[in-house]
């Protein structure tokens, strides 16, 4: 389903001029994956042959800590994919929101150039 969505997405620029860049989630991706009966880097390829550069990552994504971002970023620029944001969903009014894991998704969103 979500590979078919991709595709009809992808020929509304078939004729090579005035292309949008496209991005997916990456959580789509993983589902993709698991529902086609692929691995997730059989899928990360698929959708890089499908003409998609970028991918939209939710900020439980990328880890708890540098190394789980990075190891992302490492495997997305292996299948030449680009993180093109880094979403997450923040509680403002929450007393026990932490600077800590906020200033870990900058480090995060700059190492991966966001």
């Amino acid at each position: 389903m979500i590979v078919k969505l991709m595709m009809t997405e992808l020929k509304h620029c078939v004729s090579g001029y005035n292309c949008m860049k496209y991005s997916v989630f990456y959580h789509h991706i993983c589902c993709a994956a698991e529902e086609q009966g692929y691995s997730l880097d059989e899928m990360l390829e698929q959708v890089r042959l499908y003409g998609i550069e970028y991918v939209e990552l939710d900020r439980d994504d990328v880890g708890a800590d540098d190394n789980g971002g990075r190891k992302l970023f490492q495997r997305l620029k292996a299948h030449d994919l680009k993180p093109s944001s880094i979403y997450g969903f923040y509680d403002m009014g929450n007393p026990d929101r932490t600077v800590t894991r906020d200033d870990l998704l900058l480090r995060q969103a700059q190492y991966m150039s966001c």
